[in-house]
């Protein structure tokens, strides 16, 4: 059998307790099997989901660690779905920016989706506050909405994100 990560020959009859311990782990939250196979070594605590609004106006928000930094799904309305992802990263510091933490922002938008700007605003405000890298999507879609009806589910997203907020920083 051959380590397809590696390219060298397994010996079939060594135990899998000694191939897992004699092995580095591919990373923190999965392991190595022979012929390709992933299995969960431990579970990826998860934060929220924290809920604003209601029926087709409510937003969901939810985090998961991903070492120090953070991915965060912001989704909502009739169809949530991916719409656009940004990636937040904290630059300069305090005594370098008069006090102000201020990050850069890079936004990939899938095609026909308006999600952009709001990543863009969320997932700034998260880095801001928490001082860390964040992947944030949004992915928030309600048929035939009224500009009064975006107008809510970009404040009940901005609220639900300042809610998740306090859980993420201890």
């Amino acid at each position: 059998m051959k380590d397809l990560f590696h390219g060298r020959e397994l010996n079939e009859d060594a135990s899998f307790q000694h191939w897992q311990q004699t092995e580095r782990p591919l990373c923190n939250s999965y392991y190595r099997l022979p012929g390709l196979v992933l299995e969960r070594r431990e579970a990826v605590k998860q934060y929220g989901p924290v809920h604003t609004g209601e029926g087709r106006l409510c937003i969901s928000v939810e985090a998961w660690p991903s070492g120090e930094d953070w991915v965060v799904s912001v989704q909502g309305g009739d169809t949530p779905h991916v719409g656009a992802v940004a990636l937040a990263c904290p630059c300069g510091s305090p005594a370098d920016t008069a006090g102000e933490i201020t990050g850069f922002v890079s936004v990939l938008t899938a095609p026909g989706h308006r999600d952009d700007e709001l990543a863009r605003k969320l997932a700034l405000q998260m880095c801001k506050v928490l001082q860390r890298n964040i992947s944030l999507s949004v992915g928030i879609h309600v048929h035939n909405a009224k500009r009064e009806e975006i107008s809510t589910l970009i404040k009940n997203a901005e609220e639900a994100v300042i809610s998740l907020l306090p859980l993420l920083k201890k």
